[in-house]
């Protein structure tokens, strides 16, 4: 994975941002059902530059190797059952995640301190090149 410099580089910073709504930080994004869902919804509201919907749905999640156990389960279990806090938002019987056709890609990279930005908790969604229509120059 050789292009993971020019991903978390300067070309990350226009790739991954806010105003792009393709980006999200802070405490509710550690990878977890929830988040994983809220990203799964950003990535699919995303619009092109006209504002219209891309129609592009998110193939990989990009995992560093801590997050690689926890990215299985949310993704391959057949159930999932939320415990703790009696406040939770749902518990669902039924884990809608596995029928997202995500393939889960675990990189030492991510965490790779030799790299600028690399975090052991940060995760990415990315579709399949292949099904991107690509504009052109």
């Amino acid at each position: 994975m050789a292009g993971w410099k020019g991903i978390r580089g300067r070309k990350h910073e226009r790739l991954f941002k806010v105003a792009n709504a393709s980006y999200k930080e802070g405490a509710d994004t550690a990878l977890s059902a929830d988040s994983l869902a809220e990203a799964i919804q950003m990535f699919l509201d995303q619009v092109d530059a006209d504002k219209q919907p891309i129609n592009v749905n998110p193939k990989f999640l990009v995992v560093p190797t801590a997050l690689k156990m926890t990215a299985r389960e949310l993704l391959n279990s057949t159930y999932f059952f939320s415990v703790g806090a009696t406040d939770k938002k749902r518990i669902p019987t039924y884990n809608a995640l596995a029928d997202e056709n995500l393939e889960v890609v675990s990189s030492p990279y991510p965490s790779n301190a030799n790299y600028t930005g690399s975090s052991g908790k940060a995760w990415y969604l990315f579709a399949d090149p292949a099904m991107v229509n690509k504009r052109a120059s």
